[in-house]
């Protein structure tokens, strides 16, 4: 199959897209804008990329490939728009700077973040105070300036960028569970290296601290459902 006429960027939507390229050198972006493939998966002014291997791009299918009559190869790609969102379109493998075939031990796209700063139990805290689980004595602010510090570390602030979808500061397990499903968000935190203090050593006050948090919160938790249970009469039903 061979094509004529096309244009890198002969998208669906060409008059809003920039194409996707297979791989980029972006040497003037900083660390944490190349992990934004999911609400800014173009290359311009954000400065990032979607990256494709070689081998995953020849097992496109025969109706997803061609070959112009300059013997240079397009690929019929989707890509991650700016909200989210698919976009699909053809993309050629020379002819344009956006577009390059870099090696692969360049790692191109990967992310370090050191977390090593951030303890079990705050994140502990970040979780309860973004999930609302909350006791029923509690007011729902006693972790919230934990919470808000976890969120300014790098980690928090990296994921954000890629899959806080409906930008509320919050990266929740649902949101995760969304970018794993969806390909350029899952491509986007599988290139992620984070660094934490291994739990085989270092102080182990901070595993302590934690372990010592979930047991007070599940006990409370259970206690003040068998007090609810046998204030409302239902202690046969649930026991």
């Amino acid at each position: 199959m061979s094509v004529s006429g096309f244009s890198c960027r002969h998208f669906s939507d060409a008059s809003r897209l920039t194409p996707a390229p297979l791989l980029a050198h972006l040497p003037d972006a900083r660390p944490h804008e190349l992990n934004q493939h999911a609400r800014r998966p173009f290359l311009g002014a954000e400065q990032t990329f979607d990256v494709y291997r070689r081998a995953d791009l020849d097992k496109l299918g025969a109706e997803n490939i061609a070959i112009d009559d300059k013997g240079q190869h397009w690929w019929n790609i989707t890509i991650g728009s700016k909200d989210g969102s698919a976009r699909q379109g053809w993309v050629c493998e020379t002819g344009n700077p956006l577009v390059q075939f870099r090696s692969p031990w360049e790692w191109p796209g990967f992310v370090l973040v050191d977390n090593g700063s951030v303890s079990p139990a705050d994140m502990y805290k970040r979780f309860l105070h973004a999930t609302e689980q909350y006791l029923a004595d509690e007011e729902g602010t006693e972790f919230m300036g934990t919470a808000a510090k976890v969120n300014a570390g790098e980690l928090i602030t990296t994921l954000e960028k890629a899959i806080d979808t409906n930008n509320d500061g919050k990266v929740t397990a649902q949101e995760l569970k969304h970018a794993l499903e969806t390909r350029w968000m899952a491509e986007a935190i599988s290139h992620l290296v984070v660094r934490n203090e291994t739990e085989w050593g270092g102080d182990l006050g901070k595993w302590e601290e934690l372990i010592v948090m979930v047991a007070i919160t599940d006990w409370l938790r259970v206690r003040n459902f068998l007090i609810e249970s046998r204030k409302s009469g239902d202690w046969s039903e649930n026991f």
